[in-house]
C-alpha cells in the first residue's frame, strides 16, 4: 500500500506528493468455524484475566484497611461482623483471584506446549 501526502503552498499551486511505505496489517485470524463474530475462548480467558486483576487490589485494599481498623490507624470498616470483616478473609480472595488471574493470562496465549486434558 502507498499512501501519498499532498501538500499545498499558498503561493503556487501545484501539489507535491510523497511516497510513504505503510506495512500491509497482519489479517485476522477467523475462529475454526469461520464467522469473526464468535468470541473464542482465549478472548474470553483474557478478558475475564483483565478484569479480575483490579478486582484483587480492591480486596487487598480492604485488608489493609480491616487491617488498620484493627491497629486505630484507619476509620470505621464497613462491615463489624461476618466473615468478611475480617482481614485474612480478603487477603485470601485478593490472593486466589491473582492466581485465577495469572491462570487465565496462561490460557488465553496458548503459546504453551502442554497438551490439554479433555
Amino acid at each position: 500500500m502507498i499512501v501519498r501526502l499532498r501538500f499545498k503552498s499558498n503561493s503556487i499551486k501545484r501539489v507535491q506528493t510523497l511516497p510513504v511505505a505503510v506495512p500491509e496489517p497482519a489479517p485476522r485470524q477467523a475462529p475454526p468455524d469461520g464467522d469473526p463474530n464468535i468470541v473464542t475462548g482465549k478472548e474470553m480467558a483474557a478478558g475475564l484475566a483483565s478484569l479480575l486483576s483490579p478486582v484483587a487490589a480492591l480486596c487487598a485494599a480492604m485488608a489493609f484497611w480491616r487491617i488498620g481498623q484493627d491497629m486505630g490507624f484507619a476509620g470505621k470498616f464497613f462491615i463489624s461482623d461476618g466473615p468478611f470483616s475480617h482481614w485474612q478473609v480478603w487477603f485470601a480472595a485478593a490472593g486466589c483471584l491473582i492466581a485465577a488471574s495469572i491462570w487465565l493470562n496462561r490460557r488465553s496465549r496458548g503459546d504453551d506446549d502442554t497438551p490439554v486434558a479433555s
